[in-house]
């Protein structure tokens, strides 16, 4: 099998893949789940790297069951009613109330303008010490802690459109895992994320193989809403605000 082969039949299973992971956005009944937007920056910190002749990678997570969100595209209300007639545009949701008849719009991605971290992305990117890779928003329910749904990470423009192994070199900075919010009796957030940087492994710059090094992100704790909390490894890190979806007023 000739490279150009074996490239194509990794594209088409890792569209086939995204195509069953896909989640489209649908209505979470709020009297017995809770709706979150999550905001999640991943950046790196702009240190040495290891020894590539000692440094042992890191595995690389399966990321083939975390779901792959689109943006809320068909316009749908964020909020209804179960019983709303399909023309009735104007009322007032109480999330507060716990109405059985009150239904959220999640697992849905937000575009840049719902983004609440941007003075954070800011900083990052003016910080000599680190380099922003990822900033993303979307809405969720909270998932069950003992078997939680992830979602799909992966950095805009610098990962390659194909099945992550560790047979292949990415490019420098390339992201690529899943995270899950989840609640037993407290709210958790989980990273599951592997970070790729490029080294060389020759002492000739010019002619030497590049390889990639591979960092993992594995932390999870407890995590409050409207707080912003902090993860990190010696290598790369990340910053995540949840926040509690309190519903809207929508009107004609």
């Amino acid at each position: 099998m000739n490279r150009m082969t074996k490239w194509l039949l990794l594209a088409l299973f890792s569209f086939n893949a995204m195509a069953q992971n896909l989640k489209s956005p649908e209505y979470i009944q709020l009297s017995t789940q809770n709706v979150y937007d999550v905001e999640i920056i991943v950046f790196a910190y702009n240190t040495a790297l290891p020894n590539v002749q000692t440094y042992v990678n890191k595995p690389i997570f399966d990321t083939s069951l975390a779901y792959q969100l689109d943006f809320n595209d068909e316009d749908l209300p964020l909020v209804k009613k179960a019983d709303a007639q399909e023309n009735e545009n104007q009322y007032t949701i109480d999330i507060e109330a716990k109405d059985e008849g009150v239904l959220a719009l999640a697992w849905f991605e937000h575009d840049a303008s719902q983004f609440q971290l941007n003075n954070l992305w800011e900083k990052l990117l003016t910080n000599p010490s680190t380099t922003p890779l990822l900033h993303r928003a979307w809405r969720q329910p909270e998932t069950l802690f003992e078997s939680p749904e992830f979602v799909n990470i992966k950095a805009v423009n610098r990962i390659v459109d194909n099945i992550i192994t560790e047979n292949e070199t990415y490019p420098d900075g390339t992201l690529q895992g899943q995270v899950a919010l989840s609640k037993g009796r407290y709210m958790h957030f989980t990273n599951q994320i592997n970070l790729f940087r490029t080294t060389n492994t020759a002492d000739d710059v010019v002619v030497g193989d590049t390889k990639n090094i591979i960092f993992s992100l594995t932390e999870r704790k407890q995590v409050k809403s409207g707080e912003l909390h902090y993860f990190d490894n010696p290598w790369f890190g990340a910053l995540v605000k949840i926040t509690q979806f309190k519903g809207e007023q929508t009107h004609e």
